[in-house]
């Protein structure tokens, strides 16, 4: 028996704007976090706090710039 169901993750790793897509736009949802303009949703800080330190800070930004250029 195979049961196939739409149900989403939580958030994503990378994810800052909730699209359940890792992609420039998080990028620049997350530098314009930092730069004090906008917010993150709940779930946009989940995605965005990269290393796991519970911060969202430069640091996360760097680690999304390095995973979305493959590097990471």
């Amino acid at each position: 028996l195979i049961v196939k169901t739409d149900v989403k993750p939580e958030f994503i790793l990378g994810d800052c704007n909730g699209d359940y897509n890792v992609d420039t736009t998080d990028l620049a949802v997350l530098k314009l976090n930092l730069a004090g303009i906008g917010e993150l949703s709940d779930t946009g800080k989940l995605g965005a706090d990269l290393n796991g330190d519970g911060k969202v800070d430069t640091t996360d930004l760097a680690t999304l710039k390095l995973k979305l250029a493959g590097i990471e």
